[in-house]
């Protein structure tokens, strides 16, 4: 048990004894993502160096149970903007994992809510659907809240999926 606890990051004796809590798990905050449209590009770059992110605007807690072996490749994104109300918020954090298993097949996404780079460079947090043109590559963006309209047919550089979220108060 206590192997498993130091892996997981977490302090065996936490609430059991008087003391400070274990140190925190830290990992980097890479910008921010636009929950909007067209008018709301990102100001970041999702491109992420599992040891370099020198363009990192400082750090965050990580989620809670983040495995310590993960720790190289996961970071977290602050949304700006309210196309996906009522499920993120202005102001959250969104934690994504670099070398997620899922982004080998944008296929297995769809339906999920996802942080995707398009191929201008523009970076947004949106529903993945299925395109209406069919082409390879392309895919429809949409928004939860019904005020936005559907980003039809962009390409989509890569897709990966929000595993986590923080709602900041």
């Amino acid at each position: 048990m206590e192997k498993l606890f130091r892996v997981l990051g977490i302090n065996l004796t936490y609430g059991l004894e008087d003391g400070p809590p274990a140190p925190t798990l830290k990992v980097p905050l890479l910008g921010y993502i636009a929950a909007g449209g067209d008018d709301l590009p990102s100001d970041t770059s999702v491109t992420f160096e599992a040891n370099g992110h020198d363009n990192a605007l400082g750090e965050v807690p990580a989620p809670p149970g983040m495995l310590m072996q993960l720790r190289g490749s996961i970071f977290a994104l602050k949304v700006r903007g309210a196309s996906m109300l009522p499920v993120y918020e202005d102001g959250d954090l969104l934690y994504v994992y670099k070398d997620d298993p899922a982004r080998a097949n944008v296929g297995r996404l769809i339906g999920r809510k996802c942080v995707v780079t398009l191929e201008d460079g523009d970076a947004y947090v949106k529903t993945l659907r299925r395109p209406d043109s069919g082409e390879s590559g392309v895919w429809n963006l949409e928004s939860l809240n019904p005020a936005w309209p559907m980003m039809a047919n962009r390409r989509v550089i890569e897709a990966l999926p929000v595993r986590h979220v923080t709602h900041i108060f």
